[in-house]
């Protein structure tokens, strides 16, 4: 999905067939390796992926086309009602998302923050400062969480497809009980064969007259 939207895989078939794909690229990763993908599984899941992102991109050139023109109809107002700059609009919102991410707001107080972009910052009252950096905190944090949630999501999923291979390979605790009982059952069943044959034997002997 990432290779179709980042445009290093061609959404038309055309350009490049699932079998191309497939033979130049795909079936050598390590990922498909791991999982056991084969070309009938990727050419399925590719023409779904495709579907879905031509459709998407499709419904994100509307969108856009649509937010264009109301945008024309209804700029963005770069102040607010009491002339004061939004904070959305200006750059001190990118620079304000480094510095918390570069932990500068761990070492200094909002107002030693502020004071370091003075010609941006300061554009903004230290109230008004105090919550936009509260407010970059949260979303960092809420990213940092977003993604441990897909590692254990992903390392969760691994490890549910490693032990399922694993079971396959190895025979089922019930199914190895009722062999063994099976093999007992049937080694009974030889030493009472045996049993009646050597007492058949014995019979024999003792009603043969001797000689």
């Amino acid at each position: 999905m990432d290779d179709l939207l980042c445009g290093i895989l061609p959404l038309s078939d055309e350009e490049l067939s699932a079998e191309e794909a497939w033979e130049l690229q795909y079936q050598h990763m390590a990922e498909f390796i791991r999982d056991g993908v084969v070309f009938s599984q990727f050419e399925a899941r590719l023409a779904d992926h495709r579907a879905k992102v031509v459709k998407d991109m499709t419904r994100s050139t509307y969108e856009r086309d649509a937010l264009t023109h109301d945008r024309l109809l209804h700029p963005r107002q770069m102040v607010n009602h009491r002339g004061a700059p939004v904070f959305n609009l200006s750059s001190a919102k990118l620079l304000l998302r480094n510095d918390v991410e570069d932990g500068k707001h761990l070492h200094m107080s909002p107002s030693q923050l502020r004071q370091t972009q003075i010609a941006i910052y300061c554009m903004f009252g230290l109230s008004e400062f105090k919550r936009r950096i509260y407010q970059a905190v949260r979303r960092e944090k809420f990213i940092n969480w977003m993604d441990d949630k897909r590692q254990k999501k992903y390392l969760s999923q691994f490890q549910k497809k490693l032990l399922k291979k694993q079971k396959k390979k190895q025979p089922e605790p019930e199914a190895e009980a009722e062999d063994a009982t099976k093999d007992m059952e049937e080694w009974r069943r030889s030493r009472i064969r045996s049993k009646l044959v050597t007492v058949f034997f014995c019979l024999i002997l003792c009603h043969t007259p001797s000689l």
